[in-house]
């Protein structure tokens, strides 16, 4: 559990800051999807056969949390839940969309609960036959507040595309990542999806491409006025690793970097996660990133497993500099192929 002092085990230095255990879980800890917003940790937990949102509040920096509830969501929108922040209210989206299964009937708002959007949106990709183009979002969402100043009506939302067309059960791969605009105020408005696009990755991934999901927040160092954002990606190709990429609209990403290294699953997963939130020292200089490694439930041979390590809760301290330098050398990349992309357009 969260309540109590975590437990280094080690401490190394990469991407500009020192890496650290914090957490290591119980033999039997089914939390996963973790979302970490103003010092409150979101995950979602098996609770006998249903899965069920847990909210653990007063975390420090060390992710050390005073208090656990188990949050009164329905389990169709704990599966994948993207928590943020309207104003001071903490609200979730979340939600599977599958005819074949009850229960799965679309993706709500909550709290109170309210069918915000459904499979057949416009322009959501999903290629398996078995969905007949009707999207499931069977991965994590994420939701990032866009920067218009004090507005907080407008976000963007991450959500899971599958790309290749797996008909048999058991094949996976082509896994990426969908965004789309959304309002809450004076409704809940949502834009048609257009698919992420990501420098130097396929535009169109093949089923060895895979971006189990993305969690994307507000870049906390800001160059002059213009802001930006930072996506975490566990990625399975061309390495599997969780990476990081910085992006000026939020739809279009600089080349990733890799951030720390993982491994992949027999079925093409990384057995880490980002967690999707960031904490941010200014006195210190410092945004701490935390990633979940050997996430329960991703590696399906190993979940039975007496053997399968623990998971763990890692911090990540990136240091201002390194951040800056990242969003510097990225505005410069995505400024080039924005200039190529209009001159190729102005030839054709």
């Amino acid at each position: 559990m969260f309540a109590g002092v975590g437990v280094l085990f080690f401490a190394l230095f990469c991407c500009g800051g020192s890496e650290v255990v914090v957490r290591v879980f119980e033999e039997n800890e089914t939390l996963r999807y973790v979302s970490l917003v103003r010092r409150s940790l979101v995950g979602k937990r098996l609770s006998g056969r249903r899965e069920v949102l847990v909210r653990f509040r007063k975390c420090d920096e060390w992710l050390r949390c005073r208090q656990e509830k188990v949050l009164s969501a329905p389990w169709n929108v704990a599966h994948n839940a993207a928590a943020f922040e309207v104003g001071s209210k903490l609200v979730f989206l979340g939600g599977r969309d599958d005819a074949r299964r009850k229960g799965r009937d679309g993706v709500y708002l909550w709290p109170p609960s309210r069918l915000a959007f459904r499979g057949d949106h416009r322009g959501c990709e999903e290629r398996r036959p078995q969905f007949f183009g009707r999207c499931e979002f069977d991965g994590k969402f994420s939701v990032a507040a866009m920067p218009m100043g004090n507005d907080d009506r407008y976000f963007l939302l991450y959500a899971r595309a599958n790309l290749a067309s797996n008909a048999v059960r058991g094949s996976f791969g082509g896994r990426h990542v969908q965004v789309a605009t959304f309002t809450m105020a004076p409704l809940f408005r949502l834009s048609p999806f257009r698919r992420l696009r990501i420098l130097n990755y396929p535009d169109d991934p093949g089923r060895d491409d895979n971006i189990y999901f993305a969690a994307v927040n507000r870049n906390p160092v800001v160059l002059g006025e213009r802001e930006t954002f930072l996506g975490l990606f566990p990625v399975t190709s061309p390495t599997p690793a969780i990476a990081i990429a910085v992006s000026k609209d939020g739809h279009t990403f600089a080349s990733m970097t890799v951030l720390r290294p993982s491994t992949l699953t027999p079925d093409g997963r990384t057995r880490d996660h980002p967690v999707d939130g960031l904490i941010v020292l200014p006195d210190q200089r410092l945004v701490l990133v935390f990633i979940q490694t050997d996430v329960p439930g991703i590696d399906l041979g190993a979940s039975n497993a007496t053997s399968a390590p623990r998971s763990r809760l890692l911090r990540i301290d990136l240091a201002f500099d390194y951040l800056a330098n990242l969003t510097k050398a990225a505005l410069a990349e995505l400024r080039s192929f924005n200039f190529e992309k209009k001159t190729e357009e102005e030839e054709s």
